[in-house]
């Protein structure tokens, strides 16, 4: 509508007719082929089914509008007529059949051809599969034919409709519906905002296919520099985001972007090359995640202090953050955090090794022993909730810790003159800083007490 608003100055909208024998051809065709390069509305009913007419906005007020309807079906008419016979010659190879034609595309000339990418995929796929306990054969023959449209007709003819003829081709070939419905998911989400993959094959191709595209480009160091992201690079790294995170997969980033690496021996990454370009991946995708939550009014501190804790499964990054973004509510977390940020100074500046567990019998003032009691009680009633991850129980209960932790900052001196009395209480609140480790840094979250 805004395009071809732009487009006119004397808008004058009019109906045009489509031979009904175009209606078989599928939904998406009509309309790239209607909107994108006749710039048209289609129309459809009441129950979504396409009619045989569109409107065009004529740029003048004729006296004889028939003839400038006449001259738009003239013109749609072929546009049409190619789209149905490239349709129809598609369907005589099946995506099977087009997997070798893979090799004569180039994906990127350091990165080999389509063929090189769909075999990468397969590997990857498979891994995914394993991973997330889904049908690994499966899994294989999406990620196989997932290019495979690209060598069509119709697709040549109309790139933007790769993936969804996919779909197509696959139910003209009798192939699986789970197969059929990932090959048109595999670009999702393809722009800011998109829905995400509904099928679980439709979200491990897109996976695999975002996590290739970056781990290739990466490796042959064209990451994207300033505002220029020629592969959309940034895109990917969202999608993959959004993904892990929305369809709660718990997949670990590196564990994703060493398998991705394997697909790539021919560029010969040394050890050394590879870890690096690990830490870049992740790096890149936890720099689009912080923008990701500064979109969703999720302060800085709340991703640093996560971030200490959690940097590769970004489902459980998510319920972190979601959890302390609450805990800042909570009326004892200022005094909390003020604290968190005293014990964290003072374990900083010890310079001393701190010992792993407490000598009761050095213990002397009644504070401490009853902040040991209560971090011994709070951790046993910790291990069930760390384990089903609900950070946000776990955080109120880590707010009972406030009292017995202000009466022993009040009443004990943790740098203790005696070097095994100061180690003995530097042992104490070290014990209870991972405590609260065990979702966040609290000692990061910026409050007023």
């Amino acid at each position: 509508m805004d395009e071809v608003t732009g487009l006119v100055e004397w808008p004058r909208a009019l109906l045009g007719k489509i031979d009904a024998n175009f209606l078989a051809l599928p939904k998406e065709v009509l309309i790239t082929v209607l909107q994108n390069h006749q710039k048209c509305f289609a129309l459809q009913s009441e129950n979504k089914q396409l009619l045989p007419n569109f409107i065009f906005i004529a740029n003048i007020d004729s006296e004889n509008e028939q003839q400038v309807i006449q001259g738009n079906e003239r013109v749609i008419r072929p546009r049409l007529a190619d789209a149905d016979f490239f349709f129809n010659q598609d369907k005589k190879v099946s995506l099977r059949n087009r997997v070798n034609q893979l090799k004569t595309i180039t994906y990127q000339a350091k990165l080999g051809s389509l063929y090189d990418k769909s075999c990468r995929l397969k590997k990857l796929g498979q891994f995914l599969a394993t991973s997330l306990t889904l049908d690994e054969t499966l899994a294989a023959t999406v990620c196989e034919l997932a290019k495979t449209d690209l060598t069509t007709e119709l697709v040549m003819e109309f790139p933007e409709l790769q993936g969804l003829m996919g779909k197509y081709y696959a139910k003209a070939n009798n192939e699986n519906a789970d197969i059929a419905s990932a090959l048109a998911e595999q670009y999702l989400p393809s722009f800011s905002g998109d829905k995400l993959p509904c099928t679980p094959m439709g979200t491990l191709i897109s996976l695999s296919d975002k996590l290739d595209t970056l781990t290739g480009i990466f490796a042959i160091d064209a990451a994207p520099t300033g505002d220029k992201d020629p592969f959309g690079l940034r895109r990917a790294a969202i999608g993959i985001i959004r993904i892990l995170i929305e369809k709660e997969l718990p997949l670990q980033l590196d564990d994703c972007f060493k398998q991705a690496i394997t697909g790539f021996s021919s560029l010969n990454l040394s050890a050394t090359k590879q870890s690096e370009l690990i830490d870049s991946l992740i790096q890149f995708c936890l720099d689009r995640l912080r923008v990701w939550y500064y979109d969703q009014n999720i302060a800085n501190d709340v991703f640093q202090a996560v971030l200490v804790c959690q940097r590769n499964n970004l489902f459980d990054f998510d319920l972190r953050i979601q959890a302390i973004a609450e805990f800042k509510h909570f009326p004892d977390a200022p005094a909390l955090a003020s604290a968190n940020k005293r014990v964290a100074n003072i374990l900083a500046k010890s310079g001393t090794s701190i010992p792993k567990t407490i000598n009761i019998s050095l213990v002397e003032v009644d504070a401490e022993k009853e902040l040991i009691n209560t971090i011994t009680a709070t951790k046993k009633q910790l291990a069930p909730l760390i384990a089903e991850k609900d950070y946000p129980s776990i955080l109120k209960l880590l707010t009972t810790l406030r009292q017995p932790l202000d009466q022993f900052f009040d009443d004990v001196m943790v740098m203790a003159d005696e070097k095994e009395l100061r180690n003995n209480r530097l042992a104490i609140i070290h014990q209870l800083r991972q405590l609260f480790l065990s979702v966040a840094d609290i000692s990061k979250i910026q409050l007023t007490t």
